[in-house]
C-alpha cells in the first residue's frame, strides 16, 4: 500500500511539472496571430540574416492609422530585402485582422492583446517602429509616427550595414 501511495504521489508531481504545450500559430502574411514576448524573441531570431522593421500599432491609435499606409508601402517596395513584422497592441485578434486586411497589410503580425510584448520591450506610447540589423541587433527605435522619408532613410541605413567597403 505504501508503495502504491508513493507511486501515486510521484505520478501526480510529474503531471504537474510537465510543461503544458501551447499550440503555436504560424506567422502568415497579412494575419494577426497570438503573440508573447517569447514568440517575438523566437520570431526575430528566425528572421536573422535580413534587416527587420517591427511596427507597434493599434486600431484605436490615431497616429497609427495615418502611419500604417507608409509601413505597408515600404514593405511592398523593399520586398524580400527587408522583413516587416507588425505588433498589434491591446486589440482583439478579429478586430486587428479586419483592420489590417482593409488596409492591405501583407506582412505577418503578432497580437499583444494584454500588453506583455509592449511591456517587455519598454514601449510607452504608440506607434513605435523598431529597426533591427540583419544580425538581429536593434539599431534604432522611432517613437511616434514615422514619416515616409525617415522610414526610407532608416531602412536604407539597415541595408548598408554589412556591405563591403569599396577599396
Amino acid at each position: 500500500m505504501r508503495r502504491l501511495c508513493v507511486l501515486f504521489l510521484l505520478a501526480a508531481v510529474a503531471c504537474q511539472s510537465a510543461p503544458k504545450s501551447v499550440p503555436q500559430q504560424t506567422l502568415q502574411p497579412g494575419k494577426v496571430v497570438a503573440g508573447s514576448p517569447d514568440v517575438l524573441k523566437k520570431t526575430l531570431a528566425s528572421m536573422r540574416g535580413t534587416p527587420v522593421v517591427v511596427n507597434y500599432w493599434a486600431t484605436w491609435c490615431i497616429p497609427c492609422r495615418t502611419e500604417m499606409p507608409r509601413i505597408v508601402a515600404a514593405a511592398s517596395a523593399y520586398g524580400s530585402r527587408v522583413r516587416f513584422l507588425g505588433i498589434d497592441v491591446e486589440d482583439d485578434t478579429k478586430t486587428a485582422n479586419d483592420y489590417a486586411q482593409q488596409r492591405g497589410v501583407q506582412y505577418p503580425m503578432l497580437s499583444d492583446a494584454h500588453g506583455a510584448i509592449r511591456s517587455a520591450q519598454r514601449i510607452v506610447g504608440l506607434p513605435v517602429t523598431q529597426f533591427y540589423r540583419s544580425d538581429g541587433q536593434l539599431a534604432f527605435v522611432n517613437n511616434g509616427e514615422i514619416q515616409a522619408s525617415d522610414l526610407k532613410k532608416r531602412i536604407e541605413d539597415l541595408l548598408l550595414v554589412g556591405r563591403p567597403v569599396a577599396s
